[in-house]
């Protein structure tokens, strides 16, 4: 399974509250919020395959250097970090590698959710 998690879609779809659920069944107790002010939160992770979530919300980037400052190279190269990012189409011209992408909307009273692999 692909380490870096695309999240797309509108505000309120369900991004975050889709990385929170995975976060909590992946056993990280702390409170899970977006972190649209400060760019990156990381959680420990104590079950395999990964040591180590990193949640990027590139929702407010402004530019080539807060692209640079997440570090992307870094995180996106070791399997050993799932990489979960909301708002990737804010990172122009980044190449990701194998992920999953998940399109999220409003869909009646709930969310649609379309999932798949990218390369």
């Amino acid at each position: 399974m692909p380490h870096v998690w695309l999240l797309h879609g509108s505000l309120g779809a369900g991004k975050t509250t889709l990385i929170r659920g995975l976060l909590r069944a992946l056993g990280v107790r702390a409170r899970v919020t977006s972190p649209t002010f400060n760019l990156v939160r990381q959680y420990q992770l104590h079950r395999q395959p990964w040591r180590l979530a990193v949640h990027i919300d590139a929702y407010r980037i402004k530019g080539c250097e807060e692209i640079r400052a997440l570090e992307l190279p870094e995180i996106t190269n070791d399997p050993a970090v799932l990489v979960l990012v909301e708002w990737p189409e804010n990172i122009p011209g980044w190449s990701w590698g194998p992920a999953l992408s998940f399109n999220l909307r409003h869909h009646r009273d709930g969310r649609l959710a379309r999932v798949k692999i990218v390369s």
